[in-house]
């Protein structure tokens, strides 16, 4: 599987921009991307305008066609003048293995139905 680790550090007074245009490209890619198995955001504790991203697809070319997507191009034209910088690291995961990946993506989906 492929995965992104991204750290957005935003500017402060865009921060709640930033989150709501996130979090519709991260349930949008769960939803929409058979290719898209986890998309999670978190926002560091001591520095609130620093945001990470791990994100995980069947491959790079599951990616790449993610930054085709409809959810993504709103997002990137929303939040490229919210960044103060951006740091992306490709990886390979190793646990959980391949197979449970599809359990993982099926939780996913489950909170956004349950909100």
């Amino acid at each position: 599987m492929f995965a992104i680790l991204a750290t957005h550090v935003i500017k402060l007074e865009h921060c709640d921009a930033y989150i709501k245009a996130t979090l519709s490209d991260a349930y949008g890619s769960i939803q929409n991307e058979p290719g898209c198995f986890q998309f999670e955001v978190f926002r560091d504790q001591e520095k609130s305008n620093v945001f990470y991203l791990v994100e995980v697809y069947t491959d790079k070319v599951a990616f790449e066609k993610h930054l085709t997507t409809p959810h993504f191009l709103a997002w990137h034209s929303i939040v490229k003048e919210l960044f103060e910088s951006e740091t992306v690291l490709q990886c390979s995961t190793i646990i959980p293995e391949k197979s449970h990946w599809p359990i993982l993506k099926n939780t996913m989906r489950n909170l956004r139905n349950s909100q």
